[in-house]
């Protein structure tokens, strides 16, 4: 059995790298999508700040929640 501070550990740990990791992916979808957008239409290519902090929040947010479904998991697997 997992003690609660390797638990609490590994669901901090878990969830940082997971929120950073869907923070990338977020900020690098939103930057091709709107660049090829722009592209297209023959306009000025400029990345609004508003997409980061949509992608931060994202990635806040998802990566917390992968972190207890993974502690979950990990929880069920020593049990």
């Amino acid at each position: 059995m997992i003690t609660k501070s390797k638990g609490l550990r590994f669901f901090i740990i878990v969830g940082i790298l997971s929120g950073f990791a869907i923070f990338i992916i977020a900020v690098m979808t939103f930057l091709i999508s709107h660049g090829v957008t722009n592209l297209f239409m023959e306009r000025e290519f400029m990345f609004p700040f508003d997409y980061v902090t949509k992608a931060l929040i994202m990635g806040v947010v998802a990566g917390f929640l992968v972190g207890g479904g993974m502690w979950i998991q990990e929880y069920k697997k020593r049990n």
